[in-house]
């Protein structure tokens, strides 16, 4: 399935200012687009998320109203915003998982590790990036055999053998959840003014035949070819 993406670049020549931007083609495709472009020094990747292709339209426009109402301008072009990427960070999450280098998504927490260290179970093979969770995992009565308990996520059918990963996925999947209820809102809106409109087309129209016939009634009355 392809991928929608959401993101934020920035250029040391205008650096009171990023873009927030989608694009269907992928990260590393759109920077090269957009430094191809007239731009003195190169846009840089600040970050991105991804987002369900269908909906990258009305996520971007969610994201530059978030960002307006939290007080910021936004310049001529549609998508420059007067402010620093790490100023509008925090708008991002609610929309889906930060990403900050163009990689396979499935590295991409090895690749942001600080000391780097893989931590490697001995009898499953299984890999953790923090200690913690190879210790979490080391101190189960059977280290490599999941427990019989299953944590269940109320917005979606998935389920987790760790409390931890499951609050970590409630608050994507509840963040998700709040996206398609304010992009069903928007979708009705739509509708009603579609309605709305079409119903004042149909009135005028409507208003405009009274008249018609109305003159059409004056002018026989006045002529005398009818009588009431």
């Amino acid at each position: 399935m392809s991928k929608g993406y959401i993101y934020c670049v920035s250029t040391p020549a205008n650096n009171d200012r990023c873009k927030v931007g989608e694009t269907l083609a992928g990260i590393e495709h759109r920077l090269k687009g957009l430094n191809n472009t007239s731009v003195s020094e190169n846009f840089k990747l600040d970050f991105y998320i991804i987002v369900d292709p269908n909906k990258r339209f009305n996520i971007e426009k969610l994201i530059h109203n978030d960002i307006i109402n939290e007080g910021y301008s936004r310049f001529s072009g549609k998508e420059f915003f007067k402010c620093q990427p790490n100023d509008i960070k925090h708008i991002f999450k609610k929309y889906g998982d930060i990403y900050t280098t163009i990689n396979n998504h499935k590295n991409i927490n090895i690749l942001s590790s600080k000391s780097g260290k893989i931590h490697k179970c001995e009898k499953c093979k299984k890999e953790f990036i923090k200690k913690s969770a190879y210790d979490s995992h080391s101190i189960r009565i059977n280290p490599c055999v999941k427990d019989n308990i299953n944590y269940d996520c109320s917005y979606c059918n998935k389920n987790y053998s760790n409390k931890y990963n499951l609050s970590v996925h409630l608050n994507i999947c509840k963040n998700k959840k709040l996206v398609d209820d304010q992009l069903q809102i928007e979708d009705i809106k739509k509708l009603f003014e579609q309605q709305q409109k079409q119903n004042q087309e149909q009135n005028q129209e409507l208003n405009k035949k009274v008249e018609e016939l109305s003159n059409t009634i004056k002018i026989l009355l006045s002529s005398g070819n009818i009588k009431i």
